[in-house]
């Protein structure tokens, strides 16, 4: 059944009830996963700019520095946790990874 899943496994690692594979599909997603992730750690913040509709209003948020740093820590961990779910090929695996992440922040 994994040999239709994407091509012809090249690694396939059983971890308890995980299931880790490497396919040509899930290399792919994976290296997908991991340039936005990157793009994310290399980026500079923005500022959160809302726009008036109708018109040609605009203004600026300021956020802390403290809540710059808590989202760019979010995005990065829901990254990681995309690249796992990833290679694992399991939408449900993601929903595990995204829980982890917002469980160790408490």
């Amino acid at each position: 059944m994994i040999e239709f899943i994407g091509g012809t496994p090249y690694y396939i690692l059983e971890f308890g009830d995980e299931l880790v594979y490497f396919t040509p599909y899930t290399i792919t997603l994976f290296l997908l996963a991991l340039t936005f992730t990157v793009l994310v750690i290399i980026s500079r913040p923005e500022k959160q700019v809302d726009i008036a509709f109708g018109g040609d209003a605009y203004r600026t948020k300021d956020i802390s520095l403290s809540e710059m740093r808590f989202r760019r820590f979010m995005a990065i961990a829901c990254g990681l946790a995309a690249m796992g779910a990833m290679v694992t090929g399991d939408i449900f695996n993601f929903t595990l990874f995204t829980a982890m992440v917002g469980l160790s922040l408490l």
